[in-house]
């Protein structure tokens, strides 16, 4: 039982440990150059989504840690051959990953981006949701992905966009 509540507290806490930190380090496993970003698995995952946006300064390193770019972090305010990549693999405007703001706004959007996620547990794909539309579900694995998802959309209704009736 305790297991269960400390794995409940921490999922529900990942978004904000993310945006609280002062750089994210991502190690891209299968990627070692820029073009290779699009096929990393991790820009794949539904668990990427948090990483990518909630940080306000990441930094990518590449299968032998190299960082993939000269930059002093990789999501700097200008324009770089890294956001647009990022952008490219993600399908997310390269606005959106330098000013990202969590809540249940522009939902039909945000769920296009989840749409192609692939995680190892079916639930995982609506909680890793929580922190992009700043709502908290009870974990509850077991509970399967049309469920855990039919919660999240409740949480996100309850926010007031409507939005999400038309993905």
């Amino acid at each position: 039982k305790k297991k269960s509540i400390e794995l409940d507290e921490s999922i529900r806490s990942m978004f904000r440990w993310y945006r609280n930190s002062e750089i994210y380090i991502v190690h891209l496993a299968q990627s070692e150059t820029m073009e290779d970003i699009a096929d990393d698995e991790w820009t794949q995952r539904a668990w990427t989504l948090q990483e990518l946006l909630a940080p306000y300064k990441i930094e990518l390193f590449n299968k032998h840690w190299m960082p993939m770019s000269g930059n002093e972090h990789d999501k700097e305010k200008q324009y770089t051959k890294t956001i647009e990549t990022l952008g490219r693999a993600t399908g997310i405007s390269l606005d959106i990953l330098q000013n990202f703001r969590p809540g249940s706004v522009r939902v039909d959007e945000r769920m296009t981006w989840a749409a192609r996620r692939k995680a190892t547990r079916v639930e995982d794909v609506a909680y890793s949701l929580m922190g992009i539309f700043d709502v908290s579900l009870q974990i509850a694995y077991g509970e399967g992905g049309e469920r855990a998802f039919c919660r999240l959309i409740e949480a996100i209704m309850q926010g007031g966009d409507r939005s999400v009736l038309g993905w």
